[in-house]
């Protein structure tokens, strides 16, 4: 998915890349469902996934990171 490309243009290996594009895409569904209920489409879940990455983003000098 465009996700996982995303992750692997960020530096990541392909497993590790992979791992995080499931979760984030599980966890944007997750939230897709919990918002709309059940009867979700592809697009619900792309239009949630900035609000699952969101929290990631400013990581503290020092903090472990996929990178690190």
């Amino acid at each position: 998915t465009g996700v996982v490309a995303t992750f692997l243009s960020w530096g990541l290996g392909p497993f590790e890349a992979a791992c995080l594009g499931a979760f984030v895409n599980g966890m944007a569904g997750d939230l897709a469902a919990r918002e709309l209920g059940y009867h979700i489409t592809a697009t619900d879940v792309i239009e949630r996934i900035p609000s699952v990455l969101r929290p990631y983003e400013r990581v503290e000098p020092g903090t472990p990171t996929l990178r690190s």
